[in-house]
Parts: C-alpha cells; structure tokens; sequence
C-alpha cells in the first residue's frame, strides 16, 4: 500500500512541475515580444 502513496505522490510532484514548467515558458514567450533576445527553445534543451 505504500507503493500506491509514493506513485501517487511522485505522480502528483511532476504533473506540478510540468504545469509550472509550462507556465514558466508561456511567460517567456509572453515577454519575447519586450526582450527578443530570449529564446523559449534553450530552457528546453535540458
């Protein structure tokens, strides 16, 4: 039963980093217009 906590858990950890993620490169590309220096395909190229 613990194994179903942690996925759940772990599951739960990514899908907040993956939104904040998101939200992070919406406002790069929201702000692209004011800064064109910042490229949105170089934070993704992990």
């Amino acid at each position: 039963m613990t194994g179903v906590i942690f996925a759940l858990s772990m599951i739960l950890i990514l899908v907040s980093v993956g939104s904040l993620f998101a939200w992070m490169v919406r406002l790069a590309s929201v702000s692209k217009q004011s800064k064109p220096a910042i490229k949105v395909a170089k934070p993704l190229r992990i």
